[in-house]
């Protein structure tokens, strides 16, 4: 595991005391939602409170790029997790599998190869999300109930500086975010370490989170208030 930092934990505060403030009352156990609101985060720093050893395990699971949660310490046992997968363990969100596998589409080289060959290009995307989502979300071969979170990430450089926008559909601000954020910059300093070696002088820049629905669950209030004091 890489050495902890904590340069997003203020930015997050932040975030979580913004969410507070819009608290909705129509939607069945959540408490409050943000719809739409770019957040920059820094590319580097994992947020206070996120546990270093799950970090581990999604990470060595989504390296290994299997569509299973079957024999993966610390996912097969997570009730999230089984929530989401058939009885023979698959799920959708294997975001290994999304972003660097031939199976998807090698996206993630095609993005790579977008921005050497041209430093301006707007064709630097990964798509994690696919129309057919709508039945394999649910249908009991890809998944038991698994319509992945995010729709797309998209790498610009400007300026001479490396930015990344991530497009969430729908984000839980308590168990998701952290732990999205940690996995979007993990993809990022790839990006950023081959870049380096066309783009001698390329520079970090930020990375710039828009959920459609960044929410806060019922069972989570009392934890982000304790987080917050």
């Amino acid at each position: 595991m890489r050495e902890v930092s904590w340069f997003n934990t203020s930015i997050y505060k932040d975030t979580l005391k913004t969410l507070l403030k819009h608290k909705v009352s129509d939607i069945p156990g959540i408490v409050a939602e943000l719809r739409c609101a770019p957040i920059e985060f820094e590319p580097d720093g994992v947020i206070e409170g996120s546990s270093e050893k799950y970090l581990e395990h999604e990470f060595e699971w989504y390296d290994s790029m299997d569509l299973s949660i079957h024999n993966h310490p610390g996912i097969e046992t997570n009730p999230i997790w089984q929530g989401c997968a058939t009885e023979d363990g698959k799920v959708n969100s294997n975001y290994g599998w999304c972003v660097f596998s031939k199976e998807n589409g090698d996206q993630f080289e095609h993005a790579v190869e977008a921005l050497k060959q041209d430093k301006n290009s707007r064709r630097a995307v990964i798509i994690y999300t696919r129309p057919s989502i709508h039945v394999e979300q649910c249908d009991g071969v890809h998944a038991k109930q698994d319509m992945m979170c995010t729709c797309y990430i998209m790498f610009l450089i400007r300026n001479n500086t490396l930015h990344l926008h991530v497009h969430m559909r729908s984000n839980d601000v308590w168990y998701g975010l952290r732990y999205d954020l940690a996995w979007q910059q993990y993809v990022y300093s790839k990006m950023y370490s081959l870049l380096k070696n066309d783009y001698k002088d390329l520079e970090k820049g930020m990375i710039t989170w828009v959920a459609d629905s960044l929410h806060l669950y019922e069972s989570s209030f009392d934890k982000v208030k304790e987080f917050l004091a």
